[in-house]
């Protein structure tokens, strides 16, 4: 796919935004395509969340990178992120953290790409909420690239698997310390059973009256089925040598209506036993997240020299799903892998029973806004420096090479990522105008446009 031109014409820049949308989901079925565009009318936040592929085509080997980057400050990055792709759940220590929570897209690249994208989402979820004045909004910009890099270069360093970072209700602080509380004294296990489940005949089965799941066909559950036992070989946990029954498949379920970049991916949601576990026994039964991994979307706009490497790395797109969240991650579940089922490779997680978004829409101050974007930027520089650990062999590796660029720098550094923010932002919502006037005539699907 070619990159869009911002250098064009509004008439040829909307003519091509157009176009790489419709071919971009034109292999989605048609019922969930429309889907995923009528839920891209709703905002111009919305519209970006549902067109990461716009923002590889715009910014894939920008000269920018260049500025505070180089071949050493690559590292595993989300490559999707925004702030509504971090969210709370549960680790495999039982704790409630806050962090990534989607590794869908992620690839080996400059770390900029993450900073720079969550920079934008941060401005236009900003003005969703229509909560600051720009000039606000633009100092909470320069808040969230001083704490990444502040962050990223100080002695917050991981030292070994004992002393892992975690971003808890305890070492946080403002509205998510708050969401966090919240959440880990509201959400439990036994409430998300009660909401995806229901007894049947003595037996905990899907409630397929929930309009997120639909019944799958019985090949679907016999595909499912007659693959679970590589799907354990796949577990890097103690998990796979847990006596058979415990995986024991109690239901399978179509996943439905979920995301918005993703949606359209084919998903389902296993029930498993799940006895023997810590768990109340009432609510020891464990949902199973597998969803479809295909080429994630900067591997489009790849070098050759950068697809070669991709492809003698990884097995398959699901298995390079598993390594990102390892990497990643604030300790991934331990119930990650992935499973081959006859059309393609799916990754497989726990459905967390705390998983949560933040509601962003409670940003009502300057103050709440910019300790929560300083919280976003600590974050986002402590999953980069777990995933450098993963990626480089000499300890610090990628902190240092970052120091070498941006040391003495960091003003000009956070004007960078401001005048990227705020530049892009605008670029999305002209795309986002063009893109609901042209859906209202094609698919005769409208939104609020007309108030704006």
């Amino acid at each position: 796919m070619s990159p869009i031109d911002l250098s064009k014409t509004r008439k040829h820049r909307a003519a091509r935004v157009l176009e790489s949308i419709e071919n971009w989901n034109m292999k989605i079925p048609e019922l969930h395509r429309i889907t995923k565009y009528q839920k891209m009318t709703a905002s111009p936040y919305s519209f970006f969340r549902g067109t990461n592929h716009l923002f590889w085509a715009d910014f894939a080997g920008s000269w920018r990178l260049r500025t505070y980057g180089n071949a050493n400050t690559k590292t595993w990055i989300q490559a999707d992120a925004h702030v509504y792709n971090m969210g709370a759940f549960l680790n495999h220590d039982d704790d409630v953290i806050f962090g990534f929570n989607d590794f869908d897209e992620c690839v080996i690249a400059d770390y900029q790409y993450d900073v720079w994208r969550m920079a934008i989402s941060i401005v236009l979820v900003a003005r969703e909420y229509k909560l600051l004045k720009w000039h606000e909004i633009s100092e909470i910009i320069s808040v969230f690239s001083q704490s990444y890099i502040s962050y990223l270069l100080s002695d917050n360093l991981i030292e070994d698997s004992n002393h892992e970072v975690h971003f808890t209700k305890h070492n946080t602080s403002g509205q998510l310390q708050k969401f966090l509380d919240k959440v880990s004294t509201k959400q439990s296990r036994a409430k998300m059973l009660e909401k995806w489940t229901h007894t049947e005949d003595g037996e905990r089965k899907f409630n397929f009256e929930y309009r997120k799941l639909g019944r799958p066909t019985q090949q679907e559950v016999d595909s499912i089925v007659a693959a679970f036992p590589q799907y354990i070989q796949t577990l890097s946990s103690d998990y796979k040598h847990f006596d058979p029954s415990f995986f024991k498949i109690k239901d399978v379920a179509r996943r439905l209506l979920a995301g918005t970049g993703s949606l359209g991916v084919s998903r389902y949601y296993v029930l498993i036993d799940g006895h023997g576990s810590d768990f109340n026994k009432e609510h020891d039964d464990i949902i199973l997240d597998i969803k479809q991994q295909d080429e994630p979307t900067p591997y489009h706009f790849f070098e050759q020299e950068n697809l070669l490497i991709y492809k003698q790395n990884y097995e398959n797109h699901a298995q390079r799903h598993q390594e990102a969240c390892k990497a990643l991650s604030e300790d991934p579940d331990n119930f990650l892998g992935w499973i081959q089922l006859p059309d393609g490779y799916y990754s497989v997680r726990e459905r967390s029973p705390f998983k949560k978004e933040f509601p962003c829409e409670n940003l009502d101050t300057e103050k709440k806004f910019g300790k929560m974007a300083s919280q976003w930027g600590q974050i986002l520089a402590q999953e980069h420096k777990r995933s450098a650990r993963r990626l480089w062999s000499q300890k610090h590796f990628l902190e240092a090479n970052i120091a070498q660029k941006v040391h003495g720098q960091e003003s000009l550094f956070s004007d960078l990522v401001r005048e990227i923010a705020f530049s892009y932002a605008n670029q999305v919502q002209e795309d986002w105008y063009y893109y609901v006037r042209n859906m209202a005539q094609k698919y005769h699907i409208y939104s609020q446009i007309e108030t704006i």
